[in-house]
C-alpha cells in the first residue's frame, strides 16, 4: 500500500515543471489541463490517492504557468 508521503510530485519535480512548462504553448497547456482533469477523476474513482496526488501537483503547476502568462 502506498502513503501519500509516497508521492513523487516533489518540490524538485515541481520545480523542473515550472521550467519546462514555460517552454509549452497555451494550447499545449490547455490540453495538458484538460488530460489532467480526466486522470484525477480515473485516479479519485480508482482510490488512488498516490496518483491522485501527483496528479494534483501537476495540475498547479500548470496552473500556476497559465497564471504567469496573465500577469502585466
Amino acid at each position: 500500500m502506498r502513503y501519500p508521503q509516497d508521492n513523487h510530485w516533489t518540490e524538485a519535480v515541481d520545480a523542473e515543471a515550472d521550467v519546462f512548462f514555460r517552454t509549452l504553448t497555451v494550447a499545449e497547456i490547455r490540453r495538458r489541463q484538460d488530460l489532467c482533469s480526466q486522470q484525477q477523476r480515473t485516479a479519485y474513482e480508482a482510490r488512488n490517492i498516490h496518483a491522485t496526488l501527483a496528479l494534483q501537483g501537476m495540475e498547479n503547476a500548470l496552473t500556476r504557468e497559465m497564471l504567469r502568462r496573465c500577469r502585466p
